[in-house]
């Protein structure tokens, strides 16, 4: 609706839009690695890598465009510098994308995030982390109860039953 906005209502501003796709982490600048955020593809690595989720429904073979946070940067500022050699009333929209040139899915992705947290394990991780991609609807609420509800339900009446106190925090 903004861009729609934008393309009636911009008379004669030139204006540039950039529309990436799942942004992670920056690749070189300013550093390998470096995030400020976990929106977009980080909260899903860290929930992954701290144990938190281990079952998403998907498939292994679904394609998962990513592009690093400072491609995304520089294209924004190459398409404003050519938005503004251009002539008045221009409206210049750029995609940042990576899956015509780099093919990747979500077993390329959980790949390489299960091989980073094993590599480097996080201080507090809830559980090991571990990944499996689960397309089927009831399969993936069997998966969620047998390794969270059930145990959560066991644990909760042993607290109960045994009165224990920090159990029942």
């Amino acid at each position: 609706m903004a861009e729609r906005s934008l393309k009636k209502n911009h008379g004669n501003l030139r204006v540039a839009i950039v529309r990436p796709s799942i942004i992670v982490s920056c690749y070189d600048e300013p550093c390998r690695g470096w995030s400020d955020t976990l929106a977009a593809a980080g909260g899903l690595t860290w929930a992954m890598q701290t144990g938190l989720i281990h079952y998403i429904k998907t498939y292994y073979e679904c394609p998962f465009d990513l592009i690093p946070c400072d491609f995304v940067t520089n294209i924004i500022i190459a398409n404003t510098v050519y938005t503004a050699r251009c002539p008045p009333s221009t409206l210049n929209v750029a995609h940042a994308a990576t899956t015509g040139k780099n093919q990747f899915n979500i077993q390329m992705f959980t790949d390489y995030v299960m091989r980073s947290a094993q590599e480097r394990e996080f201080i507090k991780q809830v559980a090991g982390p571990y990944f499996k991609a689960t397309p089927n609807d009831k399969m993936l609420k069997t998966k969620l109860y047998m390794t969270e509800g059930l145990p959560t339900k066991v644990m909760s009446t042993i607290a109960h039953v045994t009165r224990n106190k920090e159990m029942l925090k």
